[in-house]
């Protein structure tokens, strides 16, 4: 197991029952580095209806709907520049997700709160896979 963190096969999920996401470029998973690669798949699990989103050092260079709660995404012809991670985003849960965020917020930081929850809120992030 820790060996797989130090070589950055890992994912970060909103909890410990929370979606899963996997990154793969051929036979090569999430921490390795490629070269030349422009097709990637995408494992998720735990995440019907979200949208899984393709970030590379330029910013999001692909998106996509997650239809089912296990599912593989297949994404080609892309030429990320220096890493590849996905993440996946609450499209479907989002109004749940705020609504449990405004019950936990009280009065407290009301102001900062109501911003943060204008902006996209990340389920799951993939650790990066390394583009030579």
């Amino acid at each position: 197991m820790l060996g797989g963190i130090r070589a950055g096969r890992t994912f970060v999920t909103e909890s410990p029952d929370g979606p899963r996401v996997i990154l793969r470029a051929g036979d090569a998973i999430q921490g390795a580095e490629v070269a030349g690669l422009t097709a990637f798949a995408i494992e998720t699990e735990g995440a019907g209806g979200e949208g899984i989103e393709l970030l590379d050092a330029t910013g999001r260079i692909a998106c996509m709907g997650i239809a089912h709660d296990a599912q593989t995404l297949r994404f080609t012809d892309l030429a990320p520049r220096g890493f590849l991670r996905a993440q996946i985003v609450a499209d479907a849960s989002r109004p749940d997700c705020i609504a449990a965020a405004r019950k936990g917020l009280g009065t407290t930081g009301r102001t900062v709160w109501e911003e943060a929850l204008a902006q996209p809120i990340l389920r799951a992030l993939s650790s990066p896979i390394w583009v030579g």
